[in-house]
């Protein structure tokens, strides 16, 4: 018995024939099935598919993380068709291993770094179980990347800046610039920084460069020292992030004259005994500091005899023994406010 073709049990072929054998002695007819089992050879290798992964990974990931799986199938049956995979010795440095059975690959406890290792190769073979055994051509190859952990918030160049700014300076006007270095990125790489300002759109800030700039009007009288918040985020992921202060201290023009609460005021003093006393107190507010907000009183007109005193702090004060039927029943007093800026802005008499 011969075959007439050849039989292929890898291709879909039966795994076994039957075969119908008649023998006829001129009279009468026997007829036997043969069951004819086709045995596997190994005649197929592994193949990979695909033969090039590309990953990556961060660099503190724990022993165990799975990195990548790779796959390979046999045509063959059996033990010959039994896959199991290996690492190529000159790729391997220790960082990795790959389950022999599934063809995943994991981080190994040996510690890998970034700075040294951006990037690994790695070949990953796969053999059938002959004898010889049968291996895959061409290896699995694995690029993978390693990326630095993100274990750094960015870290600001000081904790609290400081910067003075006149009321009213115009809009667009730079005040500072901020900076933050990302610990986790290699002092040659620039850094990745970026910030963002905290609930005031007065100013502005350069998402890039940490530029602060102002937007709106700032009025000293209302806003003496206004504190902002600037947020550094790093490009990690997942992202992380810091802040700083920005104390700004709002310095002041003279953009208020004196004013009187009241620019007529009527008193009344006995004749006689009437000296020392306090006729009137002139209430004046400017808002300004310092000299820009110092009031100066100035008697204009009236007072001729001297009767009157007029403090440094508005208090009018009787000086002289007054005497109705010498002096007369009445005075009227003009009195001058300025403050002592240079130059000086004055009030309303």
């Amino acid at each position: 018995m011969q075959t007439l073709v050849a039989l292929d049990r890898d291709s879909g072929g039966p795994a076994n024939a039957t075969v119908f054998v008649s023998v006829f002695d001129g009279a009468s007819t026997a007829t036997r099935a043969l069951v004819i089992e086709i045995a596997d050879v190994n005649d197929n290798v592994p193949e990979f598919s695909p033969t090039h992964i590309s990953t990556s990974f961060v660099e503190n990931e724990p022993q165990g993380y799975e990195v990548a799986t790779v796959a390979a199938t046999d045509g063959d049956a059996g033990a010959f068709g039994a896959v199991t995979y290996s690492l190529a010795s000159a790729t391997d440095e220790g960082f990795f291993s790959v389950d022999a059975s599934t063809g995943v690959v994991t981080r190994t406890s040996k510690t890998i770094s970034a700075d040294t290792h951006p990037s690994v190769m790695l070949v990953v073979n796969a053999h059938d179980g002959g004898d010889p055994a049968g291996t895959a051509a061409p290896p699995a190859t694995l690029d993978i990347t390693v990326t630095v952990a993100n274990v750094y918030a960015p870290v600001f160049s000081r904790p609290t800046y400081r910067v003075n700014m006149v009321e009213h300076t115009a809009a667009d006007t730079v005040l500072l610039s901020v900076s933050a270095t990302d610990p986790d990125v290699p002092a040659s790489t620039p850094m990745q920084v970026t910030y963002s300002l905290v609930n005031d759109t007065r100013f502005a800030i350069d998402a890039a460069t940490g530029e602060l700039k102002l937007l709106g009007d700032i009025d000293r009288e209302v806003d003496a020292t206004v504190t902002l918040t600037v947020v550094a985020v790093d490009a990690g992921s997942p992202p992380r992030s810091s802040s700083a202060q920005v104390v700004i201290t709002v310095t002041d023009i003279n953009d208020h004259a004196p004013m009187p609460l009241e620019t007529n005021i009527t008193v009344a003093v006995f004749e006689h005994n009437s000296t020392g006393i306090v006729a009137a107190v002139l209430e004046v507010e400017d808002p300004d500091e310092g000299p820009n907000g110092r009031v100066v009183f100035d008697v204009k007109s009236g007072n001729a005899d001297g009767l009157l005193t007029l403090t440094p702090l508005g208090v009018l004060v009787v000086s002289k023994e007054i005497d109705r039927e010498v002096h007369g029943s009445s005075d009227t007093l003009v009195i001058g406010v300025r403050d002592s800026a240079t130059p000086p802005r004055y009030g309303p008499d």
